[in-house]
């Protein structure tokens, strides 16, 4: 983390330097840190020396840079000992910092502590934005400590309304609370959040009934967003423990780690994410584990493609480990429970779901409750449920769910069907499948798929293994071909053989442009983390330019860590 804030920090700091302008110190020029902005102009930069200050601020309007002397230093430090804090606030204004007259990504928000902020009373009496409220401004907030902040209605972390399209970087969200968004809440707006962790905050009604609780970490109502490469974990809602997408969303939730949430209370629906009301987004590349709901432990859908021509698409994720502790219908879905998603042009593919569970109810992977949804090129492996381990549909009207391409194995049902299981008037075509208790027909088979090392995560295939060139038009069977050689070069991205800058723009290509992934994927894990992501890039460069660590050897004593 503090590799990638680091990194974070230079590129934030060349992309600002031609615009600093005059320094203005704060205390040395300005007792204040609202004088200091007071007195500023476009292009200026407010430094703030360390100290606890009991300040609300607005910019007024102004594209500035706001800093600590985590501008200098680029340590963590000088985060935690520059705080502004709202505690002191009164009135209908007591959130931390506002932005409400047109600011644009160039007016920054760098290296403080906000924290006990208690938000905005707009002119419905509702309180938005208990650490940052944003209305029709879209600031840059990068490598901030955002804390113990609420708001009783709307975001408590940070409110964005009336597009407000801010760009969101590399801080941390903890402990933040609200009725709805517990750490951000964004409506009508098309915020950029990335690099950011959003731990411990929740969503909750704290004696208002009247509000939803939606949204632990994050929570999106109209918005066109961009989620990417966050951990969001040990967050609580209702709806959305992690992520809630609300109405009209055409979100993109891309290569977060998304982990250890809760949907509790009345709803309880996606411990991890939940999108419903014409949700027509991509949830894709994520790691998506150990979450928790009654329905759709991992993620939860309702309502999709209610918009012609909008699909939703739940692409090339890794789900694992989630729990549905539901009984009752439209439960369920250890994994993923989708409802009412009648989108027979929607994307399921590519995704790996095993070791899910819904001990109480059905879908042990996957449960779809009405509508029909095309399930193509996934490994369905080891998960469990009270009927239907792998798949279950129950639908009202003679319904059709096609699964082509697809392993399911290793799964059971306690009651009814260890593998697929359907109701009512709900069916699965199923063809070109490795099914464990399923048929032949089709192009199906029925073999056990020889997974190189499931025990430590490996789906990928054996050579030999029946489902390799199985599928229709001769592909492999599931969502990973085979290969299960372990030989490779770590840091060696681009499997030239080398280690060189090559692998550099190769991981830079993967992490923020969708390029192809290192194959096997472990090879991009240079600095043994466990997640290819921004750490290995800088990683890297300092091993071929700075005499840094080897790759996979970050003690630097010769024996591979990774």
């Amino acid at each position: 983390m503090k590799k990638r804030m680091l990194l974070g920090a230079v590129l934030i700091l060349l992309l600002f330097t031609s615009a600093h302008g005059t320094i203005i110190n704060v205390p040395g020029d300005s007792a204040t840190i609202q004088a200091g902005i007071n007195g500023a102009a476009p292009g200026d930069t407010v430094l703030v020396a360390e100290g606890h200050y009991y300040e609300r601020l607005n910019f007024l309007g102004k594209d500035i840079f706001l800093t600590s002397e985590y501008m200098n230093t680029g340590s963590t430090i000088s985060i935690q000992n520059t705080i502004i804090d709202g505690a002191e606030s009164k009135g209908d204004t007591m959130c931390v910092i506002m932005f409400c007259a047109g600011e644009t990504s160039n007016a920054v928000v760098q290296g403080f502590t906000i924290q006990n902020g208690q938000g905005w009373k707009n002119a419905y009496n509702r309180w938005l934005g208990g650490g940052i409220m944003c209305i029709g401004a879209s600031p840059t907030i990068t490598h901030n400590i955002v804390k113990q902040n609420s708001a009783v209605h709307n975001g408590g972390g940070i409110c964005g309304t009336d597009s407000s399209n801010a760009r969101i970087m590399y801080n941390l969200f903890t402990e933040d609370s609200s009725g709805a968004g517990g750490a951000m809440m964004f409506a009508e707006s098309a915020p950029i959040i990335s690099y950011n962790e959003i731990i411990g905050n929740f969503a909750d009604t704290a004696g208002y009934p009247s509000v939803m609780t939606m949204g632990g970490g994050i929570l999106l109502y109209k918005c066109s967003s961009v989620i990417t490469h966050n951990t969001i974990k040990e967050n609580t809602a209702s709806i959305g423990g992690g992520i809630c997408c609300y109405v009209l969303a055409t979100d993109l939730i891309s290569y977060n780690e998304i982990s250890l949430n809760s949907a509790v209370g009345d709803s309880a629906l996606g411990g991890g994410i939940s999108c419903f009301h014409t949700y027509s987004g991509t949830i894709r590349e994520n790691i998506i584990s150990d979450n928790t709901a009654d329905g759709g432990g991992g993620i939860h859908v309702y309502l999709s493609n209610a918009v012609p021509g909008e699909d939703v698409g739940i692409i090339n994720n890794i789900i694992t480990g989630n729990t549905a502790i539901g009984s009752t219908v439209h439960r369920g879905g250890g994994g993923v429970m989708m409802e009412y998603t009648y989108d027979d042009a929607g994307l399921f593919s590519g995704n790996l779901l095993a070791h899910n569970t819904a001990p109480n109810m059905a879908g042990g992977a996957v449960a779809f409750w009405e509508g029909f949804f095309p399930v193509t090129g996934n490994t369905i492996a080891y998960n469990s449920a009270l009927a239907g381990g792998a798949l279950y549909a129950y639908a009202t009207a003679t319904t059709t769910i096609y699964v082509k391409n697809t392993i399911c194995w290793g799964d059971t049902g306690t009651a009814a069907g260890p593998e697929i299981w359907s109701v009512s008037n709900a069916t699965f075509g199923v063809t070109y499948c490795d099914v464990e208790d399923g048929d032949t027909l089709g192009g199906n088979i029925v073999c056990d798929p020889a997974f190189c090392d499931p025990a430590n995560g490996d789906y990928h295939l054996n050579d030999t293994s029946c489902c390799v060139g199985a599928g229709e038009w001769g592909v492999d069977i599931g969502a990973y071909g085979a290969g299960c050689s372990t030989s490779h070069i770590c840091g060696d991205a681009d499997a030239s053989g080398g280690v060189d800058i090559d692998d550099v723009v190769y991981l830079i290509q993967y992490i923020f442009a969708g390029g192809s992934a290192p194959d096997p994927l472990a090879s991009g894990d240079a600095d043994c983390s466990g997640a290819i992501d921004i750490d290995d890039v800088v990683f890297l460069i300092s091993y071929i330019f700075a005499g840094g660590s080897p790759p996979c050897d970050p003690s630097d004593d010769g024996t591979l860590d990774c």
